[in-house]
Order: structure tokens, then sequence, then C-alpha cells
């Protein structure tokens, strides 16, 4: 699954998500921006959906679907507007509306809104049944930033293409060259 997100006032508020490893109760995710890449795995029980690895600037692929290194829970049960979760930094997460009618540049979807009320801003996630994240929303306190990501697209069947180089000598000329693949 490869989505597009447009954003707006941050240069890394665009970016590209690819489903890179998934199983019954987990997926991995990479998340390409301007800058990097960074592996986010979540998993889901009876309870909640959990992020529960996060790796930054990894230009790589490797399965970290059962590694751990965070546990935070992005929704919790009952879905019912209302509920709500203190995260690590006693930042507070909850449901603040479960039925918002939400635009984005790939369509208007009903979705669940998560609001995490932190320290210095306030963070909206929109999240649209069977497709996921559709929108996000970052308010600073004072109000003078907001930066937004929006869908743009989602294709279901595309996965992520890199371009490598192999490298070889070539004996004959004492000289290294490439070819590029992809």
């Amino acid at each position: 699954i490869h989505k597009t997100y447009t954003g707006s006032n941050n240069e890394f508020a665009s970016f590209e998500t690819f489903v890179e490893y998934s199983n019954k109760n987990a997926i991995q995710i990479k998340t390409i921006n301007s800058a990097a890449s960074n592996i986010s795995v979540y998993k889901i029980d009876d309870l909640a959906l959990y992020k529960t690895f996060n790796l930054s600037e990894k230009n790589y692929t490797y399965n970290f679907i059962n590694s751990s290194n965070i546990n935070e829970i992005i929704i919790k049960q009952p879905i019912q507007k209302g509920t709500s979760w203190l995260l690590s930094d006693n930042s507070k997460r909850s449901i603040t509306d479960i039925n918002k009618t939400v635009t984005t540049p790939s369509g208007t979807y009903k979705a669940l809104e998560i609001s995490t009320q932190r320290k210095n801003s306030l963070e909206k996630e929109y999240y649209a049944q069977n497709i996921g994240l559709i929108k996000k929303e970052f308010i600073s306190k004072d109000g003078l930033t907001k930066v937004t990501s929006e869908l743009a697209s989602l294709k279901p069947n595309e996965s992520l293409q890199q371009n490598i180089k192999i490298y070889f000598p070539d004996s004959q000329t004492y000289k290294l060259y490439y070819k590029d693949i992809k």
C-alpha cells in the first residue's frame, strides 16, 4: 500500500508511506519525507492500537515487526467520544469525534478524530475505516503555527521501488564500474 500526503507550512509535512511487512495483528510502515525515512511498527489487540517500534533515518529494508522500543497507545477502546488516556510524556490523548466529515485531496471521509493535548501544542489525527490516517494537524499553543498533512492518493497494490547501485571491478582495466538496478 502506497499513500501520498500533501503538506503545508512545514517542509516535512508532505510525505509518503509504504507498508513493508504485516502479519495478523501488526504492520510495519516506512514513512519517507524530503529529509529522511522512518520505520514504525503498529500492533493491535482487543484493547487498543499501539505504536511499538520507531526508528528514524533508516534507508534499508528489514523486518522489525517483532522488535519493540516504545509502547504508545494511538487509539484506545471504547471507540466513543470522550475516551482518553495519558502518554508517557503526560500529554493527554482522547477521542474527540467518532463521525467527523473530513475532506482531503483524495476525497471526503467519515473519520475518527484523535486529539493530543501537549504542553505547547494541540495535535489532531483523523482516521478513516479501512484506510487509516487521512489527515493530521499540528497547532501551536499560541495559534500562530498550523502544520497540516492530508492524504492525496492511495494506491493499494503499489510497493516501494528503490534504485540500487551494484559495484563490480573490471580485472582487465583495473577500474570500478556500477550498474543501476531498480
